[in-house]
C-alpha cells in the first residue's frame, strides 16, 4: 500500500510564473531601454546647429543638424526645426 501523496492541480502555475518573470525584468529595465535605443532605427535626436534667415520678423530655419544615438544627421525641414525630434537614421547620413 502506498502512502497518500497530496497532488494539487494548479492551473494558474504558468500564469504566476510568467508574472514573476516579468517582475524580475523590472530590475533591469534601464539596460533593456538602452538596448532598444540601439536596436531600432528611429531614435530621439536633439538639435545642435541650424541656419536661418529672417522673413517678416520671424526666423525661417533652412538646415538643421541633429545629434542622436546613431550620430549626426543633417535634416532639411524648411521652416521649423524642433529641439527634440524622433528621426529615422537609416538613409539620412
Amino acid at each position: 500500500m502506498e502512502p497518500y501523496k497530496n497532488r494539487k492541480i494548479r492551473p494558474w502555475r504558468f500564469v504566476s510564473g510568467s508574472i514573476r518573470a516579468l517582475a524580475g525584468l523590472l530590475r533591469i529595465w534601464p539596460l533593456l531601454l538602452i538596448g532598444a535605443i540601439f536596436m531600432f532605427p528611429t531614435s530621439p535626436h536633439i538639435r545642435m546647429q541650424y541656419t536661418y534667415e529672417w522673413r517678416s520678423s520671424m526666423r525661417y530655419m533652412l538646415d538643421c543638424d541633429y545629434l542622436g544615438v546613431h550620430g549626426w544627421i543633417k535634416y532639411d525641414l524648411y521652416g521649423d526645426c524642433p529641439v527634440f525630434m524622433m528621426l529615422n537614421a537609416e538613409g539620412m547620413r
